[in-house]
C-alpha cells in the first residue's frame, strides 16, 4: 500500500502509548477497564460483546482518551470500524488535547493506512472532512 499523502509522518520516533496492560487505573470501572483492555489487544469479539451490554462506554473517557485511542494505537482496524459504528467520538472529549486529529496523527505516524482511511472515511461523513483543505 501506499503513503497517503495528507499525512504529517513524525521523525521522533517516540512512541507515547501508555502501556494499558498492567492495573486498573483508579477510578475506572472494571466495565470500562475491560473495553480499554479489548480494544488495545485488539479483540473484536469481546468488544462487540462489551459493547452490547453497555454501548455508552464507546465514548468513555480516561487520561483524555477513549477506547478508539486504544485500539488506534494498536493498529487494530477491525475494532477501530466497530468503535466508530458504535459512535465513537474523540472530539466528545473535555479537553481538545486527543481529538479527532491526533487519532488520525496515530495512524499515520505508524503507518496503519487502513486504520487512516477507516478515519478520513468517518470525519468525511460526520464532519464533511475534505483532506484537499488542510
Amino acid at each position: 500500500m501506499r503513503k497517503s499523502n495528507h499525512c504529517r509522518r513524525s521523525t521522533s520516533g517516540q512512541d507515547n502509548t501508555p502501556d494499558w496492560h498492567i492495573t486498573r487505573p483508579p477510578g475506572m470501572s472494571a466495565a470500562i477497564w475491560a473495553l480499554y483492555q479489548a480494544c488495545a489487544r485488539g479483540q473484536l469479539t469481546r468488544v462487540r460483546k462489551l459493547l452490547k451490554k453497555a454501548p455508552h462506554h464507546v465514548n468513555s473517557q480516561f487520561a483524555y482518551r477513549f477506547p478508539i485511542h486504544m485500539a488506534v494505537l494498536g493498529g487494530h482496524t477491525a475494532v477501530v470500524q466497530l468503535l466508530l459504528e458504535h459512535g465513537a467520538n474523540p472530539g466528545l472529549s473535555n479537553h481538545l488535547h486527543d481529538s479527532w486529529d491526533r487519532l488520525l496523527g496515530y495512524a499515520c505516524e505508524r503507518e496503519f493506512l487502513q486504520i487512516e482511511a477507516v478515519i478520513r472515511q468517518a470525519l468525511q461523513v460526520r464532519f464533511n472532512f475534505n483532506p484537499d483543505f488542510e
